[in-house]
């Protein structure tokens, strides 16, 4: 088992539809989240791309710090390696 240490700062915000989002980058309004180390286990439903997946409880997760070209998606074209970084988290 691999265990990850974070060293940055997390970031809470509300959107205007009043969802929730977190990240490691300040936007404006966003307050410091302070976490705690924490294991829990869940299985991936679905993976969107390289950095995103689906939880089977239902939350949608995006990998911190890790940044990975994009899919096509929302009538946006696909970066080189998209498709590749998909298929790694998927392995």
């Amino acid at each position: 088992m691999y265990r990850f240490c974070y060293a940055t700062d997390i970031y809470k915000w509300a959107d205007e539809q009043c969802q929730l989002h977190y990240s490691d980058i300040k936007h404006t309004g966003a307050t410091a989240l302070t976490l705690q180390q924490d294991y829990s286990f869940y299985t991936v439903q679905k993976v969107y791309d390289g950095d995103t997946v689906l939880l089977s409880d239902g939350r949608k997760i995006r990998l911190l710090g890790i940044n990975t070209p994009e899919i096509e998606h929302s009538g946006k074209t696909a970066q080189a390696g998209g498709q590749e970084a998909k298929q790694w988290l998927k392995q």
